[in-house]
């Protein structure tokens, strides 16, 4: 597999700007010195429920982002057809991107004067083993990561009516309308087409069960179906206060792993900012202080049973600073330039 700035096939990089693990490739490519020609970009709206679209489920059949496809490197040639293979998951899209363009392939292209290419990958078993551990905890969050919660009945009810509403509201619609498509497809001759909408029905019919107890919050609201979703937030917030404290005790500083940036750091920078970002969603008066905002967000009554000493703060020392170290890298200004998500 390969990126290259030749006029042979590029790598395609399908992602959201405003997609929580999307942002981590998008983090790495200017990390590790990437131009802007060195691959294609596709905007897909998660919004909208793009990723839902037959044309998305063909190149990665769970529906999600962020995906790369990227062509192999013994297919692209002119006298071949390219092939191409889909990486569907941020951690091995990262790894892929930090071994595609090091200063030694620099240096055999001749291309010395580049932008550099740090190794973002750690170099011991032991580093690589802590740097897997801190991915892998950050990942273990439930999708969609706060993106959909409310920590009271009249929070959801204000959310129904705002953006939030208007996101599920478009998925659901976007699900129906494709599942309609390959329905209205069925009666065709071609029994490989219609094989295909088979599958493509029970895939939309098996993705509206995994949603609809965000459908039953949101749009059919019912009181088993909120009480569920507000258990489900109570689920999502613990789970941020548990992960914050392994963070402070687990990373070393200023970096995760110490004194150089790693393929962590990137894992972690987009989950602190959602965790930030969502807590100033249910705390605006904070003064744009973030951290300031999620004390205040995880005090609130709804969360009374899991911060049960109010006087000890949830984000640590070491966690404190962490943050403003990311927040330092032009890197992450350039990714959040539009505020963080």
């Amino acid at each position: 597999m390969s990126i290259s700035s030749s006029p042979f096939p590029k790598a395609i990089l399908y992602t959201y700007e405003r997609s929580l693990w999307s942002t981590v490739p998008r983090l790495a490519l200017i990390e590790k010195g990437y131009s802007k020609d060195d691959l294609e970009m596709r905007e897909v709206d998660l919004a909208a429920g793009e990723n839902f679209s037959p044309a998305i489920l063909r190149v990665n059949s769970k529906g999600t982002l962020p995906v790369l496809v990227v062509p192999l490197a013994e297919t692209t040639g002119t006298e071949v057809d390219t092939k191409f293979r889909a990486l569907t998951e941020s951690k091995a899209i990262v790894e892929f991107l930090d071994s595609s363009r090091s200063q030694q392939l620099l240096d055999i292209k001749g291309e010395e004067n580049s932008k550099p290419a740090p190794v973002l990958q750690p170099a011991t078993i032991e580093g690589k083993a802590l740097c897997d551990s801190l991915i892998d905890l950050v990942h273990s969050t439930i999708t969609p990561f706060l993106l959909l919660t409310a920590r009271s009945e009249q929070e959801l009810d204000a959310q129904r009516k705002g953006r939030q509403g208007e996101f599920c509201r478009n998925r659901h619609d976007a699900l129906l309308k494709f599942k309609a498509e390959a329905q209205a497809s069925m009666g065709g001759e071609n029994p490989r087409t219609a094989a295909m909408n088979e599958n493509l029905i029970k895939w939309y019919d098996e993705k509206y069960q995994k949603m609809k107890h965000i459908f039953d919050a949101y749009l059919t609201p019912t009181p088993d179906g909120v009480s569920a979703f507000l258990a489900d937030s109570v689920a999502q917030w613990t789970q941020v206060i548990t992960i914050l404290g392994k963070i402070e005790t687990t990373i070393a500083g200023p970096y995760a792993l110490g004194d150089q940036i790693s393929l962590a750091d990137l894992h972690l920078t987009v989950w602190l900012a959602r965790v930030f970002t969502s807590a100033m969603r249910f705390e605006p008066d904070s003064s744009q202080d973030q951290i300031a905002a999620l004390e205040k967000c995880v005090r609130h009554p709804f969360l009374a049973a899991v911060v049960t000493d109010p006087s000890r703060s949830i984000v640590g020392p070491k966690t404190r600073q962490y943050w403003e170290t990311l927040k330092s890298r032009p890197a992450f200004a350039e990714v959040y330039a539009n505020g963080l998500h």
